[in-house]
């Protein structure tokens, strides 16, 4: 009996320990092929916080900070009469009497900058897919009239019907011809290369590098995936840096832009809005990065 007893335990042991030695020791993955993985990774992290300030303050930003009334002036006639103010004065819904500092106003509401951002995002695309003959339709431009139906409404002091804003929309193709707005007809006329800033604007460059940084930080996690809690402290090491990256290059264009004779002083209120999301975001990635090492460490810890 004694001795059937001290079989067991023994029997017991002898299995933990086969057990011991059946088990995977972690290795920690090649240094230069982290360090390789970490650089790009937070590279292409930066890159896409900066596209997505592009895509919610670019366009809108430069309208809200732009004297449009100036050029609107430009196609004064008579040097008082101005063309576009009598043009939608006789339209025949119109109960207001309409100034160009109103028009001004209209174009810088919220709700029409993020339309006309809508409209560059489409020339953006077609940009980014070789088609220099893409523009903006008149299908296009009621789709967004109607989204506007109570901001147009208020300005012409009317409550437009389908017909009014169809008939509003015809009016405007008459005053810009929506045909002749290709992009490179755009790009004679104004005699610029409008490349860069149609590329970054393109939501398929944000797509790109959107989904480059999730295949990356798959990589990482991968290559530790033996140690889960030790790749989800890697996981969060690109995204801490890359947030401190975009946190502090923000810091830094706030201050060169209100530094007197600077170069980007000059632009201060085309920035002020950019860089404050930059800021945002970059805290918001580094909050979140830290939340996952947090987290890993944690589970490490318990597992100890």
């Amino acid at each position: 009996m004694q001795d059937y007893r001290g079989r067991v335990p023994r029997n017991r042991t002898n299995a933990g320990q086969g057990t011991s030695r059946d088990r995977k020791p972690f290795v920690r993955p090649n240094i230069f092929l982290s360090f390789i993985l970490y650089l790009f990774t937070t590279l292409f992290i930066f890159s896409f916080i900066l596209l997505l300030v592009l895509r919610s303050a670019g366009v809108s930003n430069v309208i809200q900070n732009t004297d449009i009334l100036y050029y609107l002036e430009d196609v004064a006639v008579d040097g008082h009469d101005y063309y576009i103010v009598d043009q939608f004065n006789n339209m025949p819904f119109s109960n207001t009497e309409l100034t160009l500092v109103d028009i001004e106003d209209f174009i810088k509401t919220d709700a029409v900058t993020n339309g006309i951002n809508s409209i560059v995002e489409g020339y953006a695309q077609a940009f980014a897919m070789g088609n220099l003959e893409h523009h903006v339709t008149m299908d296009e431009v009621i789709g967004i009239a109607n989204d506007l139906h109570d901001e147009i409404s208020a300005a012409f002091d009317h409550n437009m019907t389908d017909e009014d804003i169809e008939y509003l929309v015809e009016r405007l193709d008459d005053l810009l011809d929506f045909n002749s707005l290709t992009i490179g007809g755009l790009m004679d006329d104004f005699e610029m290369d409008m490349s860069i800033p149609l590329l970054l604007l393109s939501p398929a460059l944000r797509w790109l590098i959107g989904s480059l940084c999730v295949f990356l930080l798959i990589a990482i996690f991968a290559l530790r995936k033996d140690n889960i809690p030790e790749a989800s402290f890697a996981v969060g090491i690109p995204i801490v840096l890359a947030g401190v990256a975009a946190f502090i290059t923000g810091m830094i264009l706030d201050s060169v832009s209100h530094t007197p004779d600077s170069f980007f002083q000059r632009f201060e209120r085309f920035l002020e809005a950019p860089v404050t999301q930059i800021m945002q975001l970059g805290f918001a990635f580094t909050a979140a990065g830290v939340l996952i090492i947090i987290i890993a460490k944690t589970f490490t810890w318990a597992n100890r």
